[in-house]
């Protein structure tokens, strides 16, 4: 009988381990964006509106069930009506943060934000760059 309580310890043990790591690597914050840790994403915006709470942007591409948003994006100035001007039908390149986890990432941070012709939104940190560039 002592040698079955003892696997019951070692396995216990065992899953308490797995669970806090996946805890660890789940519960971590975003990292600061760059260009070598965000993923590049090209499609067509077909809605934006605000998010629930924290005043974020959430913004739907055609053809992807993800959702996408600015953090805090209507704190830092951005105005959803100015975005759906410039950015609804059109096709837009989108990059968000790489975030490693067991969990899938919903919905995923937007680090930048830019249409052919104008970089609308960025986060990535460069002395030129200013994180509204239209709006300086």
């Amino acid at each position: 009988m002592k040698r079955g309580r003892s696997y019951g310890k070692v396995a216990l043990m065992a899953l308490l381990f797995v669970l806090a790591s996946a805890l660890f690597f789940n519960i971590r914050p975003i990292p600061p964006a760059t260009e070598d840790n965000c993923v590049r994403v090209t499609a067509t915006v077909i809605d934006i509106h605000e998010g629930r709470g924290q005043a974020d942007i959430v913004l739907t591409l055609s053809g992807d069930d993800q959702a996408y948003y600015i953090n805090r994006g209507l704190e830092r100035g951005l105005r959803i009506q100015e975005l759906r001007h410039e950015l609804l039908n059109k096709q837009t390149d989108l990059y968000f943060v790489r975030h490693p986890s067991f969990i899938p990432q919903t919905p995923r941070h937007v680090a930048r934000l830019s249409t052919r012709d104008e970089l609308v939104f960025s986060e990535w940190k460069t002395e030129d760059t200013h994180p509204y560039p239209h709006r300086q």
